[in-house]
């Protein structure tokens, strides 16, 4: 990079690459580079220099955070190879005269150091979050202002102030309008969602490989879609009722008639939860009998059942998640049953039994 117009500008015609250990420094690599572009540019200045990542900030800590520089921390958080990691060398006296701000208008590369390395870098699940803020920057959500900028002037300015981690994915670019802003957020959430856990998903679909798994899911995508994507439908009570299977005594005993009658009492009571005529819903129902609020994609196993309690046992309902079993109370009229069935799971969330 040279300074051109009080700005650092990249320059055609010197791209070099560069075998480094995955384990180098900011220094190291300074070091590196200033030694290999002096052996092949005759016209590079004497130095001191000083290493740039490509928005023209001075290499110290990985971008977005305090965590000291170092070539394999920088590819894991850029998520590309070796081979694709740009870097910038220039003079300390044309970095410390430029402004702040960066020119983004080159569309070419001088002075560029390109990385190479024997070795390859593991994904870290732990790597930094979207839009943690670079030096300088206060908040942590970057995306939202600039896909609400109201005029170019502040789209510009927002790009400049975000310019590290933008630079990074590989989106920061000039703008000219604020049409533009859409397509640098998608762009970047796409680099930071797909292509810089590209390691972690070939792994991934390399496990589903092995059992022939992702070769179904290609061909029958919507076919599988119930069972792998969860689907927020709102339950129902003739869902609800058909779920839970009753455990009747037997035919004709004077047991099976106020079981049958509780039954009613069940029907009668999940219509009020699902029309809101009840202080419990459907989903806290569900949760309250098998710890779940909804049903998985797969369905749930053990199927779910009712069982009666004794009127010396209890009044109120109880339950067994770990089975699915949901006791109800055998009690003389509706209000009772339904007032000791709000009582009981209202005052016993998650996976209680009272």
């Amino acid at each position: 990079m040279r300074l051109k117009d009080g700005v650092l500008k990249t320059v055609r015609g010197t791209v070099l690459p560069l075998l480094m250990r995955p384990e180098s420094d900011a220094d190291e690599l300074q070091r590196a580079a200033e030694q290999k572009m002096k052996t092949f540019d005759r016209n590079l200045h004497g130095g001191p220099y000083v290493l740039l990542y490509p928005d023209g900030t001075k290499i110290t800590t990985i971008p977005g955070t305090e965590v000291p520089f170092t070539l394999n921390e920088y590819k894991e958080v850029v998520g590309k190879a070796y081979q694709r990691i740009t870097l910038y060398i220039c003079t300390a006296e044309d970095f410390f005269t430029s402004s702040q701000e960066t020119s983004s208008e080159s569309n070419s590369s001088d002075s560029e150091v390109i990385i190479m390395s024997p070795t390859s870098a593991e994904f870290n699940a732990d790597d930094t979050l979207v839009w943690e803020p670079a030096d300088g920057e206060s908040g942590t959500d970057s995306a939202a202002p600039i896909q609400n900028s109201p005029s170019v002037e502040i789209l510009q300015d927002l790009m400049i102030r975000n310019s590290a981690m933008l630079q990074t994915a590989g989106c920061f670019r000039h703008v000219r309008s604020c049409e533009e802003k859409k397509m640098i957020v998608e762009d970047y959430l796409k680099w930071y969602i797909i292509h810089r856990n590209n390691t972690a998903i070939e792994r991934f679909k390399a496990g589903l490989e092995s059992l022939q798994f992702l070769t179904a899911l290609q061909q029958h995508p919507t076919v599988l879609t119930p069972a792998l994507c969860h689907a927020d439908m709102k339950l129902s009570a003739a869902e609800m009722e058909n779920l839970f299977q009753p455990e009747f005594s037997q035919q004709g005993s004077n047991r099976r008639a106020q079981e049958e009658k509780a039954m009613s009492y069940w029907a009668d009571y999940l219509l009020d939860c699902e029309e809101n005529d009840s202080s419990v819903t459907l989903e806290e129902v569900l949760m309250f009998a098998t710890g779940v609020p909804c049903v998985p994609p797969a369905g749930m196993s053990p199927l779910p059942r009712l069982q009666f309690l004794c009127s010396t046992t209890s009044t109120f309902p109880m339950a067994n998640t770990c089975a699915n079993i949901l006791k109800l109370p055998l009690l003389d009229t509706y209000g009772a049953f339904k007032a000791n069935m709000n009582f009981g799971i209202n005052n016993s969330p998650g996976f209680g039994c009272l």
